[in-house]
């Protein structure tokens, strides 16, 4: 099944040279939305001298800022029916989101979402901020898988476009810049829509973690507004 796969960004230039390259080996039957909110860094640039090398991409900026903003741009210019979300930080593999669109077609549901781990590094801090996120994963795709959802990452969800396309007026409403993901899975709640947690290694996604206590700190505070 086809689908598009929406990849909002914010002044990630570390993280694009990655990126592209993991994104120019996607199959040519892969639409890739790359949305830029409002980075101020070399970020456009990056991506602007590897457009044309890279099949299927197009790069949109978001007139209204926020990571949420953005996600609404891009469901509104998708031109497939399915659509994965990842962040610019993260893994991009077609075999865990081709896998999260599948089961969405096979099932007949209108929104999935999957685990996000951060890369391990070898320090102290490290390590335990990854275990923190196992335990995140463990928890809310655990409660899950009976029917309580209280948790996804926007680094590792799909949807249909019909469903999606509701979420577009909570997604601009909000007075929160982010939590596109939380809004997203209480649209779904909401509204009793069939709903899939996938807890399989297959459709892990990995992520750049805190690399700090400070980081670390501001990250859980940043989730908490998303509430």
């Amino acid at each position: 099944e086809n689908y598009t796969l929406i990849i909002p960004f914010r002044n990630e230039e570390s993280e694009l040279p990655r990126l592209l390259k993991e994104i120019g080996v996607l199959p040519k039957n892969v639409e890739v939305l790359l949305i830029n909110d409002h980075s101020t860094d070399h970020s456009v640039s990056i991506i602007e001298s590897e457009l044309s090398k890279l099949n299927n991409v197009r790069l949109i900026h978001a007139v209204k800022e926020g990571k949420k903003n953005a996600g609404a741009l891009g469901i509104s210019e998708s031109k497939n029916e399915y659509i994965a979300f990842t962040d610019a930080d993260s893994s991009v593999n077609d075999k865990v989101f081709r896998t999260m669109v599948s089961s969405l077609v096979n099932a007949r549901a209108e929104f999935a979402y999957g685990p996000v781990i951060n890369y391990s590094e070898r320090n102290f801090l490290s390590r335990l901020f990854f275990l923190d996120q196992l335990a995140i994963n463990s928890i809310s795709l655990g409660i899950g898988k009976f029917n309580l959802h209280a948790y996804c990452s926007g680094a590792n969800m799909a949807g249909t476009k019909t469903f999606l396309t509701g979420c577009i007026e909570a997604l601009v409403n909000s007075s929160n810049l982010s939590g596109d993901d939380v809004t997203m899975l209480e649209t779904a709640v909401r509204n009793h829509s069939k709903t899939l947690v996938h807890s399989s290694s297959k459709v892990v996604v990995q992520t750049r973690g805190p690399v700090s206590t400070f980081d670390f700190l501001h990250q859980r505070l940043r989730w908490g507004q998303k509430a």
